[in-house]
């Protein structure tokens, strides 16, 4: 067998470290662009999520306060029990203003949905959902899922007073 010059086996494996470097650089690549996509898809989940988030907490809140006033006479009462002999001025006080305070604040949380959305009235966006140009109607794609709960919300309306 013929030995090979050491300065050719040295190119030759110079060239095979070049095509493994070469070879790794693009999958590296490919990971990193790999990466970037589901990095990017998570930011727009989170994000969708948000909005969604944000608004069933806008339609709901009214409904939270008469949860809480639900919730504070439960509340009351194990107080009550807890506290039914007051053994000193604290104790008493406690139990005069936490009632107050719980009542005050349900009724801070109704107001603030009732002013959000009316339920009596049509529903009305805060923000205009399409545009109109001489292309025709759009719609962002960002707003879409607002879109269709705006739309179920006013067939409950339609439905609530007998037109749909």
């Amino acid at each position: 067998m013929e030995q090979i010059p050491k300065e050719m086996a040295d190119a030759i494996k110079d060239a095979d470290i070049q095509k493994e470097i070469t070879i790794m650089s693009k999958l590296l690549d490919a990971v990193e662009k790999t990466f970037k996509k589901i990095v990017n898809l998570l930011v727009e989940a989170f994000k969708e999520l948000e909005r969604s988030a944000g608004y069933a907490i806008s339609i709901n809140i009214g409904y939270t306060g008469t949860v809480v006033k639900f919730a504070a006479y439960y509340g009351m009462a194990v107080l009550g029990m807890k506290y039914a002999i007051i053994p000193d001025r604290k104790g008493a006080l406690l139990i005069l203003l936490v009632p107050m305070f719980v009542q005050l604040f349900a009724f801070i949380l109704c107001f603030a949905g009732e002013k959000m959305h009316p339920r009596k009235e049509l529903p009305i966006p805060l923000k205009r959902f399409t545009q109109v140009s001489e292309d025709g109607v759009t719609v962002d794609r960002d707003r879409l899922n607002e879109l269709l709960l705006y739309v179920a919300d006013v067939e409950d309306y339609l439905e609530r007073h007998g037109k749909l």
